[in-house]
Formats: structure tokens, sequence, C-alpha cells
């Protein structure tokens, strides 16, 4: 995620670095992780809490710079269901 037009994710806000964050999946723990890319302004993920479940159907927050992104997980299994029946 970032503000550069090679970014997945791409955020228009000055404070946001051309590669601010990364977005791993490690598939031997089958879970995604947040990477702040040693960005100026960091990114903030409940720095309270070390890991952070995602759980399906909850919704998370993340601060990049001045900008708020939420993220929710969904099912795996429905959406594959969905693009089946599609």
């Amino acid at each position: 995620m970032g503000r550069g037009h090679e970014s997945s994710v791409r955020i228009c806000d000055i404070s946001v670095s051309r590669c601010h964050t990364l977005i791993k999946f490690d598939p031997i723990k089958s879970q995604f992780q947040l990477e702040d890319n040693l960005s100026k302004f960091g990114t903030l993920v409940l720095p309270k809490l070390k890991d952070i479940e995602l759980e399906p159907n909850c919704t998370k927050a993340v601060q990049i710079g001045r900008s708020v992104i939420s993220f929710t997980v969904k099912e795996v299994e429905k959406i594959i269901q969905q693009k089946t029946m599609s």
C-alpha cells in the first residue's frame, strides 16, 4: 500500500510514502501480516497488541500516514461458493 503508481492499494495522501506498507501472506501460519516499509510517518495497528488475529466478518482499522483504512476478512468458503455460482 502506498501513494506510488506501482502500489496495489493506492492512497492519495501526501503523508503516505510511495511504498508505505506491505501486506504479506505467511503460508506456514496461514495468516496475513502487515509490515511497515520504513515509512516516514509509520503505520499504526492497535499498538498495544503484538499479534492481531483477523476473524471472519470482523473489521480492523489501520492508520497509514493521516489516512485510516478498514479491513474486513471474508470467509473463504463463502467467496468460493459465490464465484462458482456466477
